[in-house]
C-alpha cells in the first residue's frame, strides 16, 4: 500500500521570459497542490530545473542567499504540515494550510522564524494577559475571564478541527464557536456573548498593532445577541418581613439573612459587603471604595444608613461576618428564602439552553442570589421616588441604560407612578402646594 506523502518543488512562473521571474513554491499532499510565492525572482538563465535552486555565480551576487531562502521554505512548509497532522490527526484542508502557510512562512518579509512584531493569534492573546496581569490592568477576575476564553478558543479547534486565526475571525467562525459552545459546552447566550466580547477586545488591540485581521469580526452580525433574563426583586414590604422573620434557631440562616438585608438596604455589590467594617460608618452614611470599579474610580460612594442597616452593624459590634463565600452565600440564600416560607410562590420564565428555548418554572425562593439584593435596592429606591442619577451614584452604574436593566418595575407599576405624577402637576396648577409635595413623594 502506498502512502501519500507530502513533497515540495520549485518553478518559475514564466521559464522563457527574458528578464527576472518568480520562483513558486509547489506544495503537494494527498492528491491537492498548494502554489506559494516565495518572494523571490531570477532570471531564468540563471535556474537549474533539475537541481530547483539558482545556479551560484559571480554574476549573481544574491545566488546563494535565494538558495538558502529556498530550502528554508521547503523545510518548514513540510514541518508546519506534518505539526498540523500530528495536533488534530488529519488531514488539513487547502484553505487552513495556505492560512498557515501565510502566517508561518512569511513574518514582515523574513523568513521563518518567529518574529516578536507578528505573533499567531494564541501568541498574542497569552501575551496580552501576560502584559496586562503584569501591569495591573485588569482585575483577577477579568484575568480569570480573559484565561477562560483562550482555553475555550484552543479546545474549539482542538474538537472541531476549525483553525483559530487572525484571518478566520468572519461570519463562519462566529456560526461554528457560537454552536460549539451552546452544544458541547451547554453555555447560555449570554455566556457565549461575554466570550465574544473578550475575543472582540483580543482583535481590537491586535488591530491597533496592524496584524493582518479579518475585519468580519467588527460587523454587527460577528457578535452574538443578548437574551433577556428572568431575574427577581423584593418589595419593601418583602424585604420588612424577612428582616423581622425569626432565625434564631438557625445561626447560619440568622447570619446569612443579616447580610443580605444589608445588601438590600445598601445596594452593596457582594465583594464590598465583604470587607464592611466600622471603619466604613462616617455618621448617617457608609463610605466605600467599590472593589470593582477602584481602579478607574478610586472614589468612595456615599450611602445613606437606613435603619435596619444600623441595627445589624449593632448586633455583631460593628464587625460584619466575613467567612461567607459568594458561592456559599447563594447556596445558603436559598435555603433561608424558603425557611422563611415568604417566597413559596411559583415563577415562569423561557430560557436558552444548548439553543432551545425552554420554558423554566421554580419556587421564587430558588431565584434569590446576592445580586438579587443589588436590584432590590435600586428598584425599591426608584418606586420612593429616589431620583435615578442618585440611586446611579450609589450603586456604581455609569450608564442610565445599564441602571435600567435592574429594575423589576412592571407596566402597570409604571403607569402609577405616572398617574401619579400627572396628578400632582394638576394639583400645582391648582395650588394646593402641600399634597402635591405629598403625591411625588408617594410616586
Amino acid at each position: 500500500m502506498l502512502i501519500d506523502m507530502a513533497s515540495t518543488s520549485f518553478v518559475l512562473k514564466d521559464k522563457n521570459t527574458k528578464g527576472k521571474t518568480p520562483i513558486f513554491l509547489l506544495f503537494r499532499y494527498n492528491s491537492q497542490r498548494i502554489k506559494i510565492s516565495t518572494r523571490e525572482m531570477v532570471e531564468p538563465e540563471y535556474w537549474n530545473a533539475r537541481k530547483q535552486r539558482v545556479i551560484v555565480t559571480s554574476e549573481l551576487h544574491n545566488s546563494q542567499e535565494i538558495n538558502n531562502v529556498l530550502t528554508v521554505l521547503q523545510d518548514n512548509s513540510l514541518e508546519i504540515y506534518d505539526n498540523f497532522k500530528n495536533e488534530f490527526n488529519r488531514e488539513p484542508k487547502t484553505e487552513e494550510l495556505k492560512v498557515l502557510f501565510d502566517k508561518s512562512l512569511f513574518l514582515d518579509d523574513i523568513l521563518v522564524h518567529k518574529s516578536s512584531q507578528q505573533l499567531t493569534f494564541f501568541e498574542f492573546f497569552e501575551n496580552l494577559i501576560k502584559v496586562r496581569k503584569e501591569n495591573k490592568k485588569v482585575s483577577p477576575q477579568r484575568v480569570y475571564i480573559y484565561n477562560n476564553a483562550l482555553n475555550l478558543l484552543r479546545d474549539f479547534q482542538k474538537d472541531t478541527g476549525e483553525l483559530v486565526a487572525f484571518e478566520r475571525f468572519d461570519e463562519h467562525f462566529s456560526i461554528n464557536f457560537r454552536a460549539y459552545l451552546e452544544q458541547k459546552k451547554q453555555y447560555s447566550p449570554n455566556t457565549i456573548l461575554k466570550n465574544f466580547k473578550v475575543i472582540r477586545t483580543v482583535l481590537n488591540n491586535a488591530f491597533t498593532k496592524n496584524y493582518n485581521i479579518n475585519r468580519e469580526y467588527k460587523s454587527l452580525d460577528f457578535m452574538p445577541e443578548e437574551e433577556e433574563t428572568f431575574e427577581i426583586a423584593l418589595s419593601i414590604d418583602e424585604v420588612e418581613a424577612l428582616y423581622k422573620h425569626d432565625f434564631s434557631k438557625n445561626k447560619k440562616l440568622d447570619k446569612i439573612r443579616d447580610l443580605f438585608v444589608v445588601q438590600c438596604y445598601s445596594g452593596l455589590r457582594f465583594s464590598d459587603l465583604r470587607k464592611l467594617g466600622k471603619e466604613h460608618l462616617q455618621g448617617k452614611f457608609l463610605s466605600i471604595v467599590q472593589e470593582k470599579t477602584k481602579k478607574k474610580n478610586p472614589l468612595p460612594v456615599i450611602i445613606p444608613i437606613l435603619e435596619p442597616v444600623k441595627e445589624i452593624f449593632e448586633k455583631y459590634n460593628y464587625k460584619l461576618p466575613n467567612d461567607v463565600t459568594n458561592q456559599y452565600m447563594n447556596s445558603m440564600l436559598k435555603e433561608m428564602a424558603k425557611d422563611s416560607k415568604l417566597f413559596d410562590d411559583e415563577v415562569s420564565y423561557y430560557k436558552i439552553k444548548a439553543g432551545e428555548r425552554r420554558l423554566i418554572s421554580n419556587p421564587r425562593f430558588n431565584e434569590i442570589t446576592t445580586h438579587t439584593a443589588r436590584r432590590t435596592y435600586c428598584t425599591m429606591s426608584y418606586k420612593i421616588g429616589v431620583p435615578t442619577q442618585s440611586i446611579m451614584r450609589i450603586s456604581g452604574h455609569k450608564t442610565e441604560a445599564s441602571f435600567l436593566r435592574y429594575l423589576k418595575v412592571n407596566n402597570e407599576e409604571h403607569a402609577e407612578r405616572t398617574l401619579k405624577i400627572w396628578e400632582a402637576y394638576y394639583l400645582n396648577v391648582k395650588n394646593d402646594t402641600g399634597k402635591t409635595i405629598q403625591l411625588l413623594k408617594e410616586a
